[in-house]
């Protein structure tokens, strides 16, 4: 079968740091050797939980670490066709690696063809884990920016260039993507707590649901709506920000709220649904609920695995962010 970019590279990290490295493979470690020996033991990030950890975890982190355990795990017993000695751990760590560091090309000078495309098109780029994460940065990356395209390329290099002044002794940062707080720990095994601008908790339809179901609100000509929702790319971008709740679910809520489909599109003329604050507040009250009882799950785990901690951490600041929110909405 066909693999993954992502995949190739976590095999070829996987078998180059094995401790019973093939031999046809000693020269490909030998020219690798520095940059392999700069790279962490172990990595931050949720999917080294265990399952009991990542079970008593919110939905908005337990079902994106549960997809990555998947592809994880499909990976790993495709490439065993192949290598049947390959180790699960060494694998996972090979991942963890790709996930936490490998970049993102447009497209590849080197390449004559089409090249690889979108979200496929990724590289390892030796050191650049060296640059930290920041918000307040914007940055250009790609092989030979500064190059004059009519010159004849005989070198290539992977090229940053920040946007902002570096003075003099100061650490330079890079900007990984606008990211929340959960993309962050999910990929990279860190959070910015309050210092993320793009700090939101993702909501999904299911948790919509579950505040009609608590107040025995049936949703009248559901299938209907929930194609109006879908056809006009509303139930994208749910969830809640130190602001209060995104507009998209806002605008979900009306919808489902409504008795005549025939003028949904009114929808487009509200901004702040004041007269559907109640419900607001409800589904505030009950996501609140929620996370509260995963904090409690969480809190109450034994022998817990190395980087657990930092997952309650998270979920400690969502559970002061929504109470914040709940709060102003109270007012």
């Amino acid at each position: 079968g066909s693999f993954k970019t992502q995949d190739l590279l976590s095999v070829w990290l996987a078998l180059l740091t094995d401790g019973n490295l093939m031999q046809e493979l000693r020269p490909e470690y030998c020219y690798w050797k520095h940059y392999l020996a700069s790279l962490p033991e172990d990595y931050s990030v949720p999917v080294t939980c265990t399952q009991e950890e990542i079970s008593k975890m919110p939905s908005y982190l337990k079902n994106k670490i549960l997809a990555q355990k998947e592809d994880i795990d499909k990976s790993f017993k495709k490439f065993q066709q192949y290598f049947p000695h390959l180790d699960k751990d060494r694998y996972l760590w090979g991942y963890c690696t790709v996930n936490t560091r490998a970049v993102f090309l447009q497209k590849d000078p080197r390449d004559v063809g089409k090249g690889e495309v979108g979200e496929d098109c990724l590289a390892l780029a030796p050191f650049l884990d060296l640059l930290n994460h920041s918000d307040d940065v914007s940055v250009e990356a790609g092989i030979n920016l500064s190059s004059n395209r009519t010159d004849k390329v005989t070198e290539y290099f992977y090229e940053i260039l920040v946007n902002q002044e570096v003075k003099k002794y100061n650490e330079a940062f890079i900007c990984y993507g606008k990211h929340s707080n959960t993309r962050l720990l999910l990929e990279y095994g860190f959070n910015l707590g309050d210092f993320n601008n793009n700090e939101h908790i993702e909501v999904f339809l299911e948790d919509i649901f579950q505040c009609f179901q608590s107040t025995n609100t049936s949703i009248s000509n559901l299938d209907k709506k929930l194609h109006i929702l879908q056809a006009n790319d509303l139930v994208s971008n749910l969830g809640i920000s130190k602001s209060g709740l995104s507009w998209n679910l806002k605008a979900v809520i009306y919808i489902l709220t409504l008795s005549d489909l025939s003028a949904w599109h009114n929808v487009y003329e509200h901004e702040d649904f004041l007269q559907l604050n109640h419900i607001f507040t409800k589904f505030l009250e009950l996501f609140l609920e929620n996370l509260k009882s995963s904090r409690n799950s969480m809190n109450a785990t034994q022998k817990c695995s190395k980087y657990f901690v930092l997952v309650k951490e998270l979920l400690e600041y969502h559970v002061i962010l929504v109470t914040n929110v709940y709060k102003n909405m109270l007012c």
